[in-house]
């Protein structure tokens, strides 16, 4: 198993996939009449753990993208800057990796000001 930048895009996808639904879902009494709260608090678990872990196994094939996809990533997860010899990819995780730290740090700060 091997983490990639692909594992972690589509893992990405699928929970963002599971949390629309189980935000539907929950809108709707009769589904939590019919499947119980546990199928709901199932797809939240999945939810979860599809994000923390996002693996590719070895039965895993990975379809080739021909087209604007290809480009795009050719463009910025390929190419390197010379002087640092890093690639767009990485500094756009980086940046997104800061962004959602300084936001969960705000809302978790915000959280324990309206406890106390």
């Amino acid at each position: 198993m091997q983490i990639t930048f692909f594992s972690f895009f589509i893992s990405v996808i699928w929970s963002s996939v599971l949390v629309i639904i189980t935000f539907l879902c929950r809108k709707k009494h009769f589904f939590i009449k019919q499947f119980g709260i546990v199928s709901l608090l199932l797809l939240y678990l999945f939810c979860g753990v599809r994000m923390v872990v996002p693996f590719e196994f070895s039965f895993t094939k990975v379809l080739a993208f021909k087209g604007i996809f290809s480009d795009i990533y050719k463009n910025i997860g390929l190419r390197k800057i010379e002087p640092f010899n890093i690639s767009i990819l990485t500094i756009l995780f980086a940046i997104w990796l800061i962004i959602s730290a300084v936001l969960i740090t705000r809302f978790v700060y915000q959280y324990l000001l309206d406890i106390w």
